[in-house]
């Protein structure tokens, strides 16, 4: 009980964090911009495009939580399973993290995959797990991105690759024993 206790406790440390981030950057630019209103509409354009960015980056950390709780809420729920195409959800972390991040000066790429390629899973899951990765080789990468897809005998492979420092081995498995992230 006393493990439970301290576990929900980090983790609540840790999406308190995460959501007070965005939440203190919409705050400051909405104080800012009734203490002096921007005169010139390109002024108002880069204000609306910061607010937005936020609050879509905000949106993406709280469906992340619904679906930690989801996932846990339905361990057994096996209706949660079911066919999807990989294409447009890639293509929808994408845009969306590209709004994130605007103006992104990194290079995403993604390697050719067929079209109508399709997994059987939790979509959910699939799309919080391509966030997770793409959002930290924005982060941590110079310059190129590459995300590639292959299916080998029923099973996804997903790659996103970058340039960055990437984890020391010590980090790497400092990291993945805590079980949380992906790294």
């Amino acid at each position: 009980l006393e493990t439970s206790f301290s576990q929900i406790k980090n983790f609540a440390l840790h999406a308190s964090h995460e959501i007070r981030t965005p939440v203190a950057v919409i705050i400051s630019q909405l104080e800012r911009a009734i203490r002096k209103a921007p005169s010139e509409s390109e002024a108002t354009t880069e204000l609306h495009k910061k607010l937005l960015s936020t609050a879509v980056h905000l949106r993406n950390i709280l469906n992340r939580l619904f679906l930690l709780t989801e996932i846990e809420s339905n361990k057994n729920d096996q209706n949660r399973t079911l066919d999807f195409k990989i294409k447009p959800i890639i293509e929808r972390v994408i845009g969306d993290l590209k709004e994130v991040y605007a103006p992104l000066t990194k290079d995403i790429k993604v390697a050719s995959f067929p079209d109508g390629l399709s997994h059987r899973g939790n979509p959910d899951i699939f799309e919080s797990t391509l966030l997770n990765l793409i959002e930290n080789a924005i982060k941590y990468s110079r310059q190129e991105i590459l995300i590639s897809v292959r299916e080998e005998e029923g099973k996804l492979e997903v790659r996103v690759e970058d340039d960055g420092p990437g984890l020391s081995a010590s980090s790497a498995e400092k990291n993945q024993n805590k079980g949380t992230g992906l790294g």
